[in-house]
C-alpha cells in the first residue's frame, strides 16, 4: 500500500490465487530474487508455471 498524495495506490491483486509453494510468512521479495539468482529455481518455475 502506497499513499500517493490523499489517494492510496494498493499494488498487487486481492483477487489472484495464491499458488501452493508459497509461503505466507516468507517475505514475497525473496521468490524473485531467487528466480533471478538461481538457475535452477527459474527452470523449475518456468517448467511448473510457463504462463
Amino acid at each position: 500500500l502506497v499513499r500517493h498524495g490523499k489517494k492510496k495506490i494498493r499494488f498487487g491483486s486481492r483477487g489472484k490465487k495464491i499458488e501452493d509453494f508459497v509461503d505466507p510468512n516468507k517475505d514475497p521479495h525473496s521468490y524473485l530474487k531467487r528466480f533471478i539468482l538461481e538457475e535452477n529455481y527459474r527452470d523449475w518455475f518456468n517448467r511448473n508455471y510457463p504462463n
